[in-house]
């Protein structure tokens, strides 16, 4: 994932994670009991935004609330897993919510969609949290790895080791709506944000995983029975790929990942997959179609009682890497992210000589 000034480009990374819906456990829970109600309303309509990774509270002033346009955020997690830097971006977007709300609701939302969803959007404010006690020249660094022009930032609290840094949207650089309602309505949400913040320890949800043991008895989509013990006893390191049916970005990436498992194999290594709603015969029929499309030969198995357990997921897709005894190593790659995925198993397989 990359930040950027400019505010095309912000756009687009923005569109990216928030139409492939990526992060989406915290804010969906309850959406099988509130079937009236879409996804994305559940997700967005709530008066506060908590976002315990990054351990940030938002309280949503009445020009949020109130606005003719949509205001949505983004991120809420650490930009890459392991690096302590945090990423939460608030915007709005010049468009009723009923019509972004349905917007994210389509399974297969088209290019034009898509471009109008982004050229609608405008930069709020982004929040930045580094750890281990650094600051603004470790942060404006690391930002400046990823691309992003990490110049007008303030910072506005810390809590623990974490140190936060926002920065603000200019309207003459950042842009704003062109409708005069819909500007006026983006300006009093940019003006009214102040005092809305609330800093706390973040929580980081993978640490109890961390050198955790891993042990199911499943079937796999076509029903044979799986067993974990099986399965990571051959390998010498398991890539642990958990998916959604209805996950774009998890559906994308299968041709990828059925390569990385061909070039692992080779290498003592594997790819296998968990369908996080494989509990659910329909999903598990799309995704065995999906699957039979991509060219996966890698098993896929269905989700046990107890993955929640073993498994933190608070996005799809999440992966996870495990030793020869089923024990979890190394940091989870949150994101489609075939690069990450290789060059984790590669430093992992390595250690493992």
């Amino acid at each position: 994932m990359h930040f950027y000034h400019r505010k095309s480009d912000l756009c687009i990374w923005k569109a990216a994670v928030i139409l492939a819906a990526c992060f989406v456990m915290t804010g969906f829970a309850g959406v099988h009991v509130q079937a009236e109600t879409s996804a994305a309303e559940l997700l967005y309509s709530n008066p506060v935004w908590d976002f315990p990774e990054a351990g940030i509270r938002f309280d949503r002033p009445d020009a949020f609330l109130e606005s003719k346009g949509t205001t949505l955020f983004s991120g809420g997690t650490e930009i890459q897993v392991g690096d302590g830097v945090t990423a939460t971006t608030f915007y709005y977007v010049s468009m009723p919510k009923e019509e972004v709300y349905a917007l994210f609701d389509l399974e297969n939302p088209s290019e034009e969609d898509i471009l109008r969803f982004m050229n609608a959007q405008y930069l709020i404010e982004t929040v930045f949290g580094i750890d281990a006690g650094r600051g603004e020249e470790e942060l404006t660094d690391y930002l400046t790895g990823f691309g992003y022009e990490a110049s007008g930032l303030e910072k506005v609290g810390e809590a623990g080791d974490t140190v936060y840094f926002a920065r603000h949207a200019d309207p003459e650089l950042d842009g704003q709506p062109e409708e005069e309602e819909y500007a006026a309505d983006y300006l009093a949400c940019l003006e009214s944000c102040s005092g809305c913040l609330t800093f706390y320890e973040p929580e980081n949800p993978y640490a109890a995983a961390a050198d955790r043991t891993v042990q199911f008895e499943t079937t796999d989509l076509y029903g044979n029975s799986v067993s974990s013990g099986d399965i990571f006893s051959k390998n010498k390191v398991t890539m642990v790929n958990i998916w959604a049916s209805w996950c774009g970005p998890c559906v994308r990436e299968l041709p990828e990942l059925e390569a990385l498992n061909q070039e692992f194999l080779e290498k003592g290594g594997e790819v296998i997959g968990i369908l996080y709603d494989g509990s659910d015969e329909a999903a598990a029929e799309d995704a065995r179609a999906s699957a039979e499309n991509a060219g996966v030969t890698y098993t896929v198995v269905l989700p046990w009682d107890g993955l929640e357990d073993v498994y933190p997921v608070r996005a799809f897709p999440t992966t996870f890497f495990v030793d020869s005894e089923g024990k979890i190593i190394g940091d989870p790659v949150v994101g489609a992210m075939p690069d990450q995925y290789r060059e984790q198993m590669e430093a992992l397989l390595g250690e493992a000589e």
